[in-house]
């Protein structure tokens, strides 16, 4: 079977942009963009709406310096998971897509589930250390909880770069 690829970006919003080291992470998804449009293959932005990130707000919008072309996909999606209720499963299955890497945010909220329903439904996931963020919280600083989260994918989930 043909291997065919997809980057799915999750949640890089303005209401976001304040976490960990956001502006390193969004150039590296940047390139990641460029690398995978030069190459043909399907780029899908995925954005978060709830009652903090709402939809038509400047905290619900994708950073503007987001490389998003007018005519990309953009999927809304009201819960950590990106494959509930989004139709993303049936879209990726329609283009034949086998693999899928991961970047954006939150590392322990809508990376770490989009990366652990991707592998149960059958996808070979992947993320790459770097393209990926969060924030702090009473318990661990953002880089712990980055390192902790990769450490976990690369045992079962996910292939780690």
């Amino acid at each position: 079977m043909e291997t065919k690829k997809a980057l799915l970006v999750l949640d890089m919003q303005n209401g976001l942009s304040s976490s960990y080291d956001f502006e390193t992470v969004l150039e590296k998804i940047n390139k990641k963009i460029d690398t995978y449009r030069d190459n043909n293959d399907l780029i899908v932005f995925m954005k978060h709406v709830d009652d903090f990130l709402k939809f038509d707000t400047f905290e619900g919008e994708l950073v503007k310096n987001l490389n998003r072309l007018e005519d990309d996909r953009v999927i809304l999606k009201n819960h950590s998971n990106s494959f509930y209720e989004t139709g993303l499963d049936s879209f990726l299955k329609h283009q034949k897509i086998t693999d899928i890497e991961v970047c954006g945010l939150q590392t322990e909220y809508c990376v770490d589930t989009a990366i652990r329903t991707g592998h149960y439904l059958g996808y070979n996931m992947s993320i790459q250390s770097g393209y990926h963020t969060t924030f702090g919280n009473d318990l661990l600083e953002a880089k712990k909880v980055i390192e902790h989260h990769e450490l976990i994918w690369g045992n079962m989930f996910a292939s780690v770069k």
